[in-house]
């Protein structure tokens, strides 16, 4: 079976979280680049609205800081959930999957 890049990321974290349970702050740490990337998105947004209309420089603020919590939310709960997480994961079929995919993505002789 092909993984997707998405796919096999996902299945390798589960692999390393296997034996270091995640964190609230790890889990914050892992989403920094994203976050930062979307603050700067809508620091341009407020920065191009600002003099021209400052209703909608207020709404996208409030929607980054609606974001960053929802995201600090699920971070709370999946690290607060990952013990029973961890105990519905199959952890020997997803080293089987990464393996497969691994040995798949090998370059030909």
């Amino acid at each position: 079976m092909s993984l997707s890049r998405h796919e096999r990321s996902i299945l390798e974290w589960y692999r390393a979280s296997r034996t270091e349970p995640p964190t609230f702050a790890a889990l914050v740490v892992r989403q920094l680049p994203r976050l930062f990337a979307f603050a700067v998105g809508i620091a341009a947004v407020c920065a191009f609205e600002w003099g021209r209309d400052r209703e909608a420089a207020f709404l996208a603020i409030g929607i980054f800081i609606g974001v960053v919590v929802e995201r600090l939310l699920r971070f709370r709960e999946l690290a607060r959930a990952w013990p029973v997480v961890a105990v519905v994961l199959d952890f020997d079929r997803i080293d089987t999957l990464v393996d497969a995919d691994a040995g798949d993505q090998s370059p030909p002789p």
